[in-house]
């Protein structure tokens, strides 16, 4: 699911475990269990396809985090 939220996103940020969620924009937050497939691009940034068929964009600056939650 897609949820909008009226909070501001470093507090939901904070608040959510750091094993299951990621934030992979300045817009966006996923749930890393929901990640299916990941598939590197030419500017660095990484496209997501989660469980659900939608496909995000991880952007340059948390490229790094992720691939070291996921020990890549």
């Amino acid at each position: 699911n897609v949820y909008e939220v009226k909070s501001r996103l470093y507090e939901l940020e904070t608040s959510l475990s750091s094993k299951d969620f990621l934030r992979i924009s300045k817009s966006q937050i996923v749930n890393v269990n929901r990640i299916k497939a990941l598939v590197p691009e030419l500017n660095r940034s990484v496209t997501a396809t989660l469980t659900n068929g939608e496909l995000l964009t991880i952007s340059r600056r948390y490229t790094k985090t992720l691939k070291a939650l996921l020990g890549i």
